[in-house]
């Protein structure tokens, strides 16, 4: 029934129950007894929950029929997650790389890359010192006005040299990057032979296990059964026929006192109580004799296996499966050697790639400063020129010794300042950026992890899931309603009081709810709402007393742990009422 429907019983069964409050208010005014009590039916009511999506995917699997009850976090639906499976694992991939490279700035520089910052750190200050000779060469020249030809070649052959360094250090510059593609590539397939190896580390663990089972299983069948076995085997069965004699002379008893007891209630010698108490001795005492015979047959069966024994296809077809599980744990272990052992092969992949990443470091420094060297040769050729041209040869040879001492002594600073940072470590904005790194990594895989869940669609509570608003292969959207719940631990009853009567109705004040269904069964509850608006009373309602035009409306809580009351059942409540009304003639 969908929740269209069922507002419609509910509001017919509702006009029911107006009418038989109705019906009180005429029967309350003719004995003081009576006017102790509030009698009132109705229908059983409840509250519908939507279940609806957080994302928007297909509907793979419903795993919950129409009807069927449901416990709070257990699974009705699931969607589509393949999508959120591939973003799952590329955000753990990022959060692990991220993780690594925050270990890496906190290890610091390795040994062999300080040794050649250092030999670097030489190599600059001995171009400096040649640089500095060359200077004090050239103002010499300059003092003795050395021909200015010998300047202008010399000019050439430093633009040629220095042109010849520039495409060596592109050269190199292009080899490191290259290299530097090919060590990531081998990073990140020893990232996925790690992977394959834990995964084959598993299913040889589960070999193993399923091999011993195997084993167990066909030693116990080739055992066969002992004769203490058998003998405990009949004792369990001749004491379970002790207790189905037992239980049905207690069912036989609990009978006889039923009929007893209902002739005493009907007499008003015994409360309706009595009977009831009755009725559940009686039910317990057929439970009991169910539950006997349960337990009487299962020992019989169990004594009829073991003397009849184990047979002979039984004991092949555990053999065969030990067989089977045993030639599973050879491949599985043949896959973990082979898997460890591609992943052992790529064990320095990390080594390499740090390696290629610290050469193409090294190979854009140096590209940085020939193509330096080539601009300062450059100059110092259009130098050479200009003085040639201006018969000042000596004057460009010192300008051009100057500009080289300057580079030099450049180079020999950024030589010192990397040696620095290498010795120092990383820096704190550097370790702040990778903490960052690791942080935002961690995030998305959370972010990612809670995406991956949300594709489970679970119970909010318990209750019966009353319709299936969704069909499977249908693409939900985020928030449209998949299905309805009904949580019938606790219904509820709507009741109508005379206007007269309201006053003594209170929030809390205890109930007695009965159905048709179950005769004789009492129902607790409780006031839960009163209205704070009367209404009219039903046209079709007649009482004596006219002037009781209005009712309240009051909604009765009713525990219904057993689920046994259904919405649109009806139902009576009674209450008993607090204090007696006020004399409405009196307050005329």
């Amino acid at each position: 029934m969908n929740k269209g429907k069922l507002r419609l019983v509910i509001g017919a069964l509702a006009a029911v129950a107006v009418a038989g409050a109705g019906v009180w208010v005429w029967q309350g005014r003719d004995s003081a007894a009576d006017r102790e009590w509030l009698t009132a039916n109705g229908a059983i009511e409840v509250d519908e929950v939507e279940v609806g999506a957080q994302r928007a995917a297909r509907l793979l699997e419903f795993r919950v029929t129409e009807g069927a009850a449901v416990r709070q976090g257990q699974v009705l639906a699931v969607l589509d997650r393949r999508e959120l499976q591939a973003q799952l694992e590329q955000a753990r991939g990022a959060a692990a790389r991220a993780a690594a490279e925050l270990a890496e700035l906190q290890r610091g520089a390795r040994r062999e890359r300080v040794r050649q910052a250092s030999g670097q750190v030489r190599q600059a200050a001995a171009n400096v010192n040649g640089a500095e000779r060359a200077l004090q060469t050239a103002r010499l020249g300059y003092a003795r006005r050395t021909p200015l030809r010998q300047a202008l070649d010399a000019a050439h052959t430093q633009l040629r040299v220095a042109a010849t360094t520039v495409r060596q250090a592109e050269a190199a510059h292009e080899g490191a990057m290259a290299a530097l593609r090919l060590a990531e590539q081998e990073y990140r397939s020893s990232i996925q032979l790690r992977t394959q190896r834990d995964q084959a580390a598993a299913a040889e663990e589960a070999a193993e296990g399923a091999v011993a089972q195997a084993a167990a299983r066909l030693q116990e069948l080739r055992n066969g059964a002992r004769p203490e076995e058998i003998r405990a085997a009949d004792a369990r069965v001749q004491q379970a026929q002790a207790v189905v004699t037992q239980a049905h002379a207690e069912q036989e008893n609990a009978l006889t006192e039923l009929a007893r007891t209902r002739e005493l209630v009907e007499g008003r010698a015994e409360p309706q109580r009595a009977l009831d108490a009755a009725e559940t001795r009686l039910k317990d005492a057929r439970g009991r004799t169910e539950q006997a015979r349960q337990t009487q047959a299962e020992a019989e069966a169990r004594l009829a296996k073991l003397r009849n024994g184990v047979r002979p296809e039984q004991i092949a077809a555990a053999a065969a499966t030990l067989q089977q599980a045993e030639a599973n744990r050879t491949g599985n272990r043949r896959t973990l050697a082979n898997a460890q052992q591609a992943y052992e092969e790529r064990l320095g992949a990390a080594q390499v790639l740090e390696s290629a990443r610290t050469q193409l470091r090294v190979a854009a420094a140096q590209l940085t400063a020939a193509r330096a060297s080539q601009s300062g040769a450059e100059l110092a050729l259009r130098t050479s020129r200009t003085a040639h041209e201006d018969a000042l040869e000596e004057r460009s040879r010192v300008d051009t010794a100057r500009q080289q001492y300057e580079a030099s002594q450049g180079q020999l600073e950024a030589a010192e300042a990397q040696l620095a940072e290498l010795r120092n470590g990383a820096t704190p904005e550097e370790l702040r950026r990778g903490r960052a790194a690791v942080a935002q990594a961690r995030g998305a895989l959370a972010l990612a992890r809670t995406q991956y869940e949300q594709s489970v669609i679970r119970a909010p509570g318990d209750g019966v899931l009353t319709e299936q608003v969704a069909e499977v292969g249908e693409v939900v959207n985020p928030g449209a309603v998949v299905a309805r719940l009904a949580p019938l631990s606790r219904v509820y009853l709507t009741l109508y009081v005379p206007l007269t009567e309201v006053g003594r109705v209170k929030i809390g004040q205890p109930a007695e709810v009965t159905a048709d269904t179950y005769p004789g069964r009492v129902y607790p509850g409780k006031v839960a709402w009163i209205s704070d608006t009367p209404e009219f009373t039903p046209r079709n309602v007649q009482t004596r007393d006219e002037r009781v035009k209005l009712v309240f409306q009051v909604k009765v809580t009713v525990e219904n742990a057993q689920r046994e009351l259904k919405p649109g059942m009806p139902a009576d409540a009674r209450l008993r009422l607090t204090s007696a009304p006020p004399n409405r003639e009196a307050k005329r």
